[in-house]
């Protein structure tokens, strides 16, 4: 039973995250460009099990001009 209750924890949590990363780009591709005033550091942090949030933060690094970094699941 805690076996089958962690494994829902872990997928809701994967989903949240996933969520929260796609409404980070959505908002990231809407944003009108602003005035050029000074130039912003912006890091894309994404984790990619299966290759979908890696192509969202891909979007996110172009539209932002800013770097990508991976993170990786510790085994």
């Amino acid at each position: 039973m805690i076996k089958v209750w962690k494994e829902k924890r872990n997928r809701a949590a994967a989903f949240l995250m996933a969520a929260v990363l796609m409404a980070a780009a959505v908002g990231a591709i809407c944003v009108p460009a602003q005035a050029k005033t000074k130039k912003q550091n912006v890091a894309v942090l994404y984790f990619s099990n299966t290759g979908t949030t890696k192509s969202v933060a891909k979007k996110i690094e172009k539209n932002t001009k800013g770097k990508m970094i991976e993170i990786k699941a510790e085994v």
